[in-house]
């Protein structure tokens, strides 16, 4: 058995990412590890990728492992498989644990050949992270988990029979990984409270934007109406029924015209919530300040978003906890147009919003008809001329400074007394 170690004369010191979702792929939870491993190379760093993501032709990044998440059970001799099948079948979520049995297969034939300094892993799904806990476990690579969103006491996970499973994974995963990011300071607070022994390990590192891709307002074509925008899917609790039901009243009241608003919701779509088939939204159909369109490219979507007057931020869930922050706020603020945000009070989207110098009004759904009206109302009433994110936000959010972050805190969990660790045990190949 031959051991392949790090030497000093190689260009980049190795990484092992596990990311779930990567570009091609369009989801919001593709860009941010993609953002990493891009900038991370300006740090000595050369990132490997295993992913689900179909990397077809034009795909961004050379060094990436696709690893199918295929649609069929197990072999008979293949009782992780089997396992992780079972478990699956059993849980109300689609943590995608099948898929572990295959990443981890896949990493250790990368790992016979680029030995890692570190592996990180982003999360959701869950997968991501149970297959580097393994492989942490295994070998003892030092491990950066990456937590997109919680897992446990997630306002989206709001089944209490998952709790123990919930609680017991999360815990494991603190426990065994030498870093945990957080994305939000929400999130990062309520982590280091419930566990207040790994405390110094927890680090915060935001969402943000890449400013190679800056987004600027468009010019507003001619129309007699203004344009209020939401891009993107909704489901569960993340809907405008509290927005839609104001409006509503502000026309019957004659507050409102609805010739002069039109509510544009571009994307897919829960059929089977109720807000969708309500009356309200009828009427508001009906009366032609309410449209609908299906899913768009993502550059027709930020084409929509550049030309509308206001934008609309739905930041709510079925707890009405304040926890994360969606990624299309960082977009809204680059932009620059007055955003209405549908968020519980104080929560991190309301802070940020309120630091990042634009024009923005908050609609807490917990309070009263009378003041969700009001803040309705004055919000229409902004100009829609753009206006610059302050200083604060641009050194906050670029995803630059975030990422060199990210490389400290590597470099600080992979150096042993001025040496880089490699791990407890080695993986090897042999001749």
């Amino acid at each position: 058995m031959i051991c392949r170690t790090f030497h000093p004369e190689d260009d980049k010191l190795r990484l092992l990412f596990f990311a779930y979702y990567f570009p091609p792929l369009n989801e919001s939870g593709a860009q941010r590890p993609f953002r990493f491993v891009r900038y991370l190379q300006n740090h000595g760093f050369q990132t490997t990728v295993i992913t689900a993501s179909e990397q077809r032709l034009g795909a961004p990044w050379r060094d990436v492992e696709e690893v199918a998440n295929e649609a069929m059970l197990p072999g008979k001799f293949q009782p992780a498989g089997w396992l992780a099948y079972v478990v699956q079948r059993i849980l109300p979520y689609n943590d995608q644990l099948p898929w572990v049995p295959r990443a981890i297969a896949k990493a250790n034939v990368v790992l016979r050949n680029r030995q890692p300094v570190a592996m990180i892993s982003t999360c959701p799904p869950v997968a991501c992270h149970v297959a580097a806990l393994i492989l942490k476990l295994r070998y003892g690579f030092p491990w950066v988990a990456d937590f997109r969103d919680p897992l446990y006491r997630n306002p989206h996970r709001s089944r209490t029979l998952t709790r123990p499973y919930e609680a017991v994974l999360e815990w494991l995963v603190v426990r065994n990984a030498d870093a945990i990011i957080a994305n939000t300071d929400s999130a990062a607070e309520a982590m280091r409270q419930r566990y207040p022994k790994y405390a110094a390990k927890i680090h915060l590192i935001w969402n943000g934007y890449d400013p190679v891709q800056s987004l600027v307002a468009a010019s507003l074509p001619e129309r007699e109406f203004k344009v209020l925008l939401h891009a993107g899917s909704l489901y569960g609790g993340r809907h405008p029924g509290v927005l839609l039901e104001s409006v509503e009243r502000l026309v019957n009241r004659n507050h409102l015209d609805p010739k002069t608003v039109k509510i544009r919701l571009i994307g897919w779509m829960d059929e089977t919530r109720p807000w969708v088939r309500s009356r309200v939204c009828e009427n508001l159909t009906r009366m032609g300040c309410l449209e609908r369109i299906d899913e768009v490219p993502l550059e027709d979507a930020i084409g929509e978003m550049s030309q509308a007057d206001y934008l609309l931020l739905l930041d709510s869930n079925n707890k009405g906890a304040a926890v994360q922050v969606p990624a299309k706020l960082f977009q809204y603020i680059q932009i620059g147009r007055p955003v209405l945000a549908v968020t519980a009070q104080n929560s991190p989207a309301e802070r940020i919003l309120g630091r990042s110098g634009i024009r923005f009004a908050a609609i807490h759904p917990d309070a009263s008809e009378d003041e969700i009206d009001d803040r309705v109302l004055k919000f229409f009433r902004f100009p829609s001329e753009p206006v610059k994110p302050t200083d604060w936000f641009q050194e906050q959010f670029d995803v630059e400074a975030q990422t060199a972050a990210l490389a400290t805190i590597i470099r600080g969990i992979t150096t042993a007394n001025g040496d880089l660790h490699l791990g407890t045990r080695m993986v090897g190949k042999t001749d």
